[in-house]
């Protein structure tokens, strides 16, 4: 086996590994489109960068996912591939912005269709059917990465570990595109520094009602 400087000599495939190092979790299409290679070219340097060690796939069910060697943890790689989804991240950002109001699967779809319009406009999508919303909640449940309980005749649900997620978020923001994600951890961030007092508490709510709508306004 070559040595990692050998094997990386060759500027597009030093290119290719320092982008997977950069944004882990992405599929063949996505390297393909955001580096504008040649799916067949890329193909062929994944595969050599894979024989040498420096790359590992791993498959999510639907799309064989790139990642630099020893650079991600087995369940960051679980995140990240679920994350990479619409439908699951955007359940799972909807419970980590609103961590008190633990959602049962009825009001995830009535949230969802009150605020389509606003919300499609960041890339925030969630108007799916019950069922899938419901496919999308198990699965979470069965990854123990949200836990449910029972409220009357619904079965509510939250985030298992918020603070999982969160540093999660803030290790792979760059992984992700669109503006969700980001606003998302710039209101966490400046909530949590004690340096602000109530006002400018006041100020960064009003900031991030402005992109995400007030739980209690629903």
């Amino acid at each position: 086996m070559l040595s990692k400087k050998d094997v990386l000599s060759l500027e597009k495939r030093r290119k290719i590994y320092h982008f997977i190092l950069k944004y882990p979790g992405l599929h063949i299409r996505e390297l393909s489109r955001d580096l504008n290679i040649s799916f067949s070219t890329l193909n062929h340097h994944l595969n050599y960068l894979k024989k040498q060690g420096l790359l590992l796939a791993k498959s999510d069910g639907r799309y064989t996912r790139y990642y630099v060697t020893g650079k991600v943890g087995s369940t960051d790689k679980k995140l990240l591939n679920l994350m990479r989804h619409t439908v699951p991240r955007n359940i799972i950002l909807l419970l980590l912005i609103y961590p008190l109001r633990n959602f049962s699967q009825i009001e995830i779809v009535r949230f969802a269709k009150t605020w389509k319009k606003h919300w499609t406009k960041i890339g925030f999508h969630l108007n799916k059917h019950p069922t899938t919303i419901s496919y999308h909640l198990d699965k979470l449940l069965k990854m123990n990465i949200i836990e449910s309980y029972s409220s009357g005749n619904e079965i509510r649900c939250k985030l298992k570990d918020i603070v999982v997620i969160y540093s999660f978020l803030i290790t792979y923001e760059k992984s992700f595109s669109g503006p969700v994600i980001s606003s998302v951890l710039k209101w966490m961030s400046e909530w949590a520094d004690e340096k602000y007092d109530k006002d400018s508490m006041n100020d960064f709510l009003e900031y991030l009602y402005e992109i995400f709508p007030h739980p209690y306004h629903v």
